[in-house]
């Protein structure tokens, strides 16, 4: 009992050593562990949770909870592949502002799920939550320069 109590302690205390991307923690001192996806989505995030569930993997409840404006399309699709193969739930903040099991976000303007975190949330085996806003993706302005038309339907 007291090796589990010392590995979820070092679970809740763990920190990555990223310098940017979303924020991929332990949400709260609970037990069992809920994991947390809070700011914007970019390239690495998806490797960042794999290897937050790997280290607190049989004591998290399953359970994302996603605290996010959107970011980078293609991470989010690869968080989301990871968390289906994973069977893992996803809950996204409700209206009502209202958590049911989770902690607030530690940046109140992530209190949203929106563009491409709506593409990890529809990935969860459950999914919960009703705060969400989608609108049609687009490439990064600096990644096209001057498309045609024809160009940029097809990106």
């Amino acid at each position: 009992m007291f090796s589990r109590l010392l590995l979820v302690i070092a679970c809740v205390t763990a920190e990555f050593g990223y310098a940017c991307g979303a924020t991929i923690d332990v949400a709260g001192n609970r037990f069992p562990v809920v994991l947390e996806i809070e700011g914007e989505i970019e390239p690495g995030d998806a490797l960042k949770l794999l290897r937050t569930y790997e280290y607190c993997g049989q004591f998290t409840t399953g359970i994302i909870s996603l605290f996010s404006r959107g970011g980078d399309v293609e991470e989010a699709m690869k968080i989301g592949r990871l968390i289906r193969r994973l069977r893992l739930s996803t809950q996204a903040p409700e209206r009502s502002g209202s958590y049911k099991i989770l902690a607030s976000p530690a940046d109140k303007a992530n209190s949203i799920c929106a563009s491409a975190c709506i593409l990890v949330w529809v990935a969860g085996a459950r999914r919960t939550g009703d705060l969400l806003i989608l609108h049609r993706p687009y490439p990064a302005p600096e990644s096209v320069g001057k498309p045609s038309d024809i160009e940029f339907e097809a990106l």
